[in-house]
């Protein structure tokens, strides 16, 4: 994933690893990112073998319920 460093985006892979973040607004930096990645065969093998790691790890439900029971508490 090549994207603009706006909202969350960069919370959804790892910059460098599973994507790569350019600043918001340089669309220049954004298609070169794009067409360097899509010529690099390893980037892509290695982003696709450690992005749903990766997503599993950030988003998972268990992850999700884990983390809302620390901040409050098991249910009653």
């Amino acid at each position: 994933m090549i994207a603009f460093d706006v909202g969350g985006v960069g919370e959804t892979f790892i910059d460098g690893e599973t994507g790569v973040l350019v600043p918001s607004g340089d669309t220049g930096r954004l298609a070169a990112e794009s067409l360097a990645r899509l010529a690099d065969r390893e980037w892509i093998e290695n982003a696709r073998s450690k992005a749903p790691i990766q997503a599993a790890a950030r988003f998972s439900a268990d992850r999700f319920h884990s983390e809302l029971t620390g901040l409050y508490g098991e249910a009653v």
